[in-house]
């Protein structure tokens, strides 16, 4: 037996590095317009009926008691004095309760809707390129020392069996 070499292609690992694309979630702010309520005070002018007191001049009749001569017959003219009532229309002032509108300023709430903008974080995905190392069998040649059988042509001998004569 003679040693000889024999090679075989077996497979090997090798590993470069290839770019890859990883992604992630990160918060990023996001505004947006919303509409708000805003209020305010102004004046408003409110008004109510109230009694008040009106007076008119309205005649009035007013009497006084007057001396006025009186005169009766007698055997003899006598003549005295006696009291009368006397009336005469002066003025005077009546009063009553009327209505009357009576305003005042109050304050007052109005509200308006106005955007305004608004802010919230949301997530984001954002992605970056990282290096990532990828590995393949590729073929090798390995060699190994086998045992070899040699067999070589020797002459032999062959004998047959022949008819005598």
């Amino acid at each position: 037996m003679v040693p000889l070499q024999e090679c075989f292609m077996v497979p090997q690992q090798e590993g470069f590095m290839v770019p890859l694309q990883e992604c992630f979630m990160v918060p990023q702010q996001e505004c947006f317009m919303v509409p708000l309520q805003e209020c305010f005070m102004v004046p408003l002018q409110e008004c109510f009926m109230v009694p008040q007191q009106e007076c008119f001049m309205v005649p009035l009749q007013e009497c006084f008691m007057v001396p006025l001569q009186e005169c009766f017959m007698v055997p003899q003219q006598e003549c005295f004095m006696v009291p009368q009532q006397e009336c005469f229309m002066v003025p005077q002032q009546e009063c009553f309760m009327v209505p009357q509108q009576e305003c005042f300023m109050v304050p007052l709430q109005e509200c308006f809707m106005v955007p305004q903008q608004e802010c919230f974080m949301v997530p984001l995905q954002e992605c970056f390129m990282v290096p990532l190392q990828e590995c393949f069998m590729v073929p090798q040649q390995e060699c190994f020392i086998v045992p070899l059988q040699e067999c070589f042509m020797v002459p032999l001998q062959e004998c047959f069996m022949v008819p005598l004569q």
